[in-house]
């Protein structure tokens, strides 16, 4: 059975030029579901098509699996979205998931 869930990651990046990989991996924990996001590439790449790799397990700690969502962020502060539509690309084991399409043309603060 999968489950229709949205994912909204609020990623809160370093605004410094080395985006930092002790920023990550970014845990936002829900009544139902522990979500961990980390970029599969370090440092983060601007201007770049990227991956990252989402963790989902129930606060037991327990994969979640077949899990179908959506991504969405944006940069509040300039009013505008992603510049790319990531999505779901696989699923390599039970709650391990690949989201490709990200692209950040700036750095500031994401949500």
């Amino acid at each position: 059975m999968l489950y229709k869930f949205v994912v909204v990651i609020l990623l809160v990046l370093m605004n410094t030029p080395s985006w930092s990989s002790s920023s990550f991996p970014i845990t936002l924990h829900t009544n139902h579901y522990t979500i961990t996001a980390q970029p599969i590439e370090l440092p983060l790449p601007l201007n770049k098509i990227h991956a990252w790799v989402i963790h989902i397990t129930t606060p037991s700690g327990q994969p979640v699996k077949g899990m179908t969502f959506q991504v969405t962020g944006g940069m509040p502060a300039h009013q505008h979205g992603l510049p790319t539509q990531p999505k779901l690309i696989n699923e390599p084991k039970h709650g391990e998931y690949i989201i490709d399409g990200f692209k950040f043309n700036m750095i500031g603060k994401l949500n």
